[in-house]
């Protein structure tokens, strides 16, 4: 687990609509609910999110949050759920669920981020009944995106406290305010993205091996906040998951990762979950 450098895939970026690419299979994107919303609230923006699948798609929808303040107000953000066929198991469907979303960006904005954070589950757990057929068999069920909020910064303690951990696994996070050692931050600083060394993935990655790199590359806690020793940065994006209690497949975590492909192109790292699904002494991937 820990940093590591991929290499993007060129001429396989997706600039639209529902596409289609040899080594992905189905790709949602432009999602969102655009003009007058119920509020009301004028909507000219995209949520932003996009979900690409290996696997056959089975059903999808996006539920748009009904509360946002400032510049927020005017995207689209909500939650984008999804449901693909996995393969099968004993002649039974194996599907898995996947959950993304952006939340509420200012600092400020705590509570609704938590307000947001409810629906969020409320919503999945719904789709999630919707989508469950007799006799299909749960591997997992993800939930991933920009939450705008870490696990250091004292300003953001309302959020890490919400039920929201309690319901999916965060395999970085030891506890509130605890970060597992090998975790990494996922913003850089705003102020170095042009610089060479933000640009290149290699070098970026090599860059944030070292603390000393990270201190100059890695956007720093809001002012007052305790930075952790060593410094790891601050982690907005997640990508959690879990199982069905009692079912007959039991999801665990393999491999995380913090990759600087889009070193240049983004203030945020990407970051990567590797799930192995395990159905008694038998294991699958």
């Amino acid at each position: 687990m820990g940093l590591r450098k991929e290499r993007a895939e060129e001429g396989s970026a997706v600039v639209g609509g529902v596409d289609r690419r040899p080594s992905l299979g189905p790709v949602l994107w432009d999602v969102g609910a655009l003009g007058l919303r119920p509020g009301p609230h004028l909507k000219l923006l995209g949520s932003g999110l996009l979900l690409a699948s290996r696997y056959p798609l089975l059903r999808a929808s996006f539920r748009c949050f009904p509360d946002s303040r400032r510049e927020d107000a005017l995207a689209s953000k909500g939650l984008l759920s999804a449901q693909v066929q996995l393969g099968a198991l004993d002649g039974r469907c194996v599907v898995g669920f996947l959950h993304c979303t952006h939340l509420q960006a200012p600092t400020e904005d705590g509570a609704l981020r938590c307000a947001q954070l409810t629906l969020l589950l409320d919503w999945a757990e719904q789709f999630e009944a919707e989508g469950c057929q007799s006799g299909e068999v749960v591997a997992f069920s993800v939930l991933l995106g920009d939450l705008n909020f870490d696990n250091c910064s004292k300003e953001h303690k309302q959020e890490q406290e919400h039920k929201l951990f309690s319901c999916f696994q965060d395999p970085c996070r030891l506890g509130t305010g605890q970060e597992q050692p090998w975790s990494l931050g996922t913003i850089l600083s705003t102020s170095m993205l042009h610089h060479s060394v933000a640009s290149s993935p290699e070098m970026l990655r090599r860059a944030l091996e070292q603390e000393k790199e990270r201190h100059i590359y890695m956007a720093g806690s809001p002012q007052g906040s305790r930075r952790a020793k060593p410094w790891r940065g601050r982690r907005l994006d997640y990508i959690m998951y879990r199982g069905v209690p009692g079912g007959l497949l039991n999801p665990e975590v393999e491999q995380v990762t913090f990759s600087t492909a889009l070193a240049g192109l983004t203030d945020h790292l990407p970051v990567g979950l590797q799930l192995r699904v395990s159905q008694g002494s038998d294991t699958g991937t």
